[in-house]
């Protein structure tokens, strides 16, 4: 499911160590059917999340990427994100230096990164699919 099909949407997630991950779904990647209801609340966690102060560098394949421009992916892993681009899979594209949790995260992106878990750690895992995205226990119904 895509809230906005054919039009980007970015969305957070965290993996086993609490670590967070923004996916760029470039109009067409797929999106948990529980993130359907906060697709206007994730755009507000999203702009908390590029206000965040940078702590660190991107490490990462972005560079090597052609045909775009990955500089919101580079400066969204400087303050701490994995970052992920979907081709017909969520690719990698960086990797941050100093790995921000999800406890430190503004209220909002907090909750609605914690509405999507994966198994494993993003250091580990360079493609990500659907299938592996796990609804987290909670609601975010008190945002």
């Amino acid at each position: 499911m895509h809230p906005r099909e054919g039009i980007e949407f970015d969305w957070l997630m965290v993996d086993s160590q609490d670590q967070v991950a923004m996916l760029s779904t470039a109009g067409y990647g797929p999106v948990p059917r529980w993130l359907g209801p906060y697709e206007d609340t994730m755009d507000d966690a999203m702009d908390q999340v590029i206000a965040l102060a940078e702590t660190g560098e991107a490490l990462g394949n972005a560079e090597r990427v052609s045909g775009g421009d990955y500089s919101d992916w580079l400066a969204l892993s400087r303050r701490g994100l994995f970052t992920y681009d979907w081709t017909h899979r969520y690719e990698r594209l960086t990797i941050p230096s100093t790995p921000i949790l999800v406890s430190a995260l503004p209220p909002i992106s907090r909750r609605m990164a914690e509405l999507t878990r994966i198994a494993g750690t993003f250091q580990d895992l360079p493609y990500l699919s659907e299938s592996t995205f796990c609804r987290a226990s909670g609601r975010a119904d008190s945002i």
